[in-house]
């Protein structure tokens, strides 16, 4: 029997060309100038598979972005993953350097100073689109949020 980390063509380390090999779970590592599989460690699997987190996107932050006017539960967004709620508030936080809470604030308020900056739709009219229950609520929220109200941000940066 052959090791799980050696592919058909050999092990996967074998070669000091830059040439995919199968690891474990079906994943492809590119790495140059390894000789022996002692060289190999967890250290650089770990490093693979974390870069290829970062880069590719998750189904719970696709969902996020498409239903941020909700009101979202962090329940929802782990069962997305499959994850634990408390595994998943920190493999989000580490994802996104932010929390959940945090960043769901940031995307409704770039939405929300698009919105101001590009419509000349009422208040109560965007705080509807941003899924808040009323128009006092988000007044106040992006008052706490930047500092001064919707209707100065909206007549400062019309110009």
């Amino acid at each position: 029997l052959s090791p799980p980390w050696v592919s058909i063509k050999g092990p996967f380390f074998a070669s000091k060309l830059w040439t995919p090999r199968i690891i474990p779970r079906g994943l492809f590592l590119f790495k140059p100038q390894i000789t022996s599989l002692q060289e190999c460690s967890l250290v650089d699997l770990t490093r693979y598979v974390t870069s290829k987190l970062q880069i590719s996107n998750s189904a719970s932050i696709e969902y996020i972005h498409t239903h941020y006017k909700e009101s979202i539960r962090l329940e929802t967004l782990a069962k997305i993953e499959h994850y634990h709620p408390v595994y998943y508030s920190a493999w989000f936080k580490k994802k996104t350097g932010k929390g959940l809470k945090a960043y769901l604030s940031e995307l409704r308020l770039k939405e929300a100073k698009h919105l101001l900056h590009s419509t000349s739709w009422a208040m109560s009219k965007i705080s509807e689109e941003l899924g808040f229950e009323n128009s006092s609520s988000f007044t106040r929220w992006f008052v706490n949020s930047e500092g001064i109200s919707p209707q100065k941000f909206r007549i400062l940066n019309k110009g």
